[in-house]
């Protein structure tokens, strides 16, 4: 594991605050594309 990351080994719930700008998209649906590699992003 990151040395950087080994603080979340013993974590029961992690949480990511995003922006609504960085979850929507321009015409206010949600883009679950963004929001499927953000899920990936933090699971690596």
């Amino acid at each position: 594991m990151d040395p950087s990351r080994a603080f979340v080994t013993n974590v029961k719930r992690l949480i990511v605050k995003v922006g609504t700008a960085v979850v929507t998209r321009g015409d206010g649906r949600l883009a679950v594309g963004r929001l499927g590699a953000l899920c990936e992003q933090v699971n690596n």
